[in-house]
């Protein structure tokens, strides 16, 4: 016997519940918002988002290109993480990117 009873219509939406990430939060060293600020926000289509008021006095800062999100918190600890990273994928004039073509853009 099931420890909860679910209704038909519910089933679907419990099988799959999330439909997309709503942002991702990523760490960054105390004091390099203008940092993050001249990358990101020089970035086309990524606007800074203002955080709210009782966030903001944390420090870091927020970026957005239509539903995507990231947000950089700041952490007192921070030590850049050997692994973990986030990946977007961008719209491109009639050609799709590949992770080659993402990699030729980050060594320059």
């Amino acid at each position: 016997m099931p420890l909860l009873a679910v209704s038909s219509w519910l089933e679907p939406l419990l099988a799959d519940p999330f439909s997309a990430i709503d942002h991702v939060q990523l760490a960054m060293p105390a004091g390099e918002e203008e940092r993050a600020r001249a990358f990101y926000g020089g970035l086309p289509g990524l606007i800074e988002m203002p955080k709210p008021p009782e966030l903001a006095a944390r420090g870091g800062c927020w970026f957005a290109s239509g539903d995507v999100q990231i947000h950089f918190g700041v952490d007192t600890d921070f030590r850049p993480a050997r692994k973990a990273h986030a990946a977007a994928m961008l719209r491109t004039a009639g050609k799709s990117g590949s992770s080659s073509d993402c990699q030729s853009l980050l060594s320059g």
